[in-house]
């Protein structure tokens, strides 16, 4: 949430047409969201829990998925409750 976050520095970057390409190479730092969020996906699928922000959020980095996309992607998942229930 902070205006300081690098990550939400990206993300507004993504979201004004900048290419990650260009953003990575205006940054002196590293968003560790943009080296994440393939291998949260990955440990994800490993252990069955669904994860739409950060999959929004891996589409948009690493398959070239518009912005506006991954929000209206996002508007489409209905609300669930985050607890889970362990047999």
């Amino acid at each position: 949430m902070s205006p300081l976050s690098r990550n939400r520095r990206v993300g507004e970057q993504l979201a004004c047409g900048k290419s990650l390409e260009q953003i990575n190479a205006e940054m002196r730092q590293v968003a560790e969201g943009v080296k994440s969020s393939r291998t949260v996906m990955e440990l994800a699928a490993e252990h069955d829990v669904v994860m739409p922000i950060v999959a929004e959020v891996d589409a948009v980095i690493n398959e070239g998925r518009h912005p506006v996309e991954a929000y209206r992607g996002l508007r489409r998942v209905a609300a669930e409750s985050e607890q889970h229930v362990v047999a």
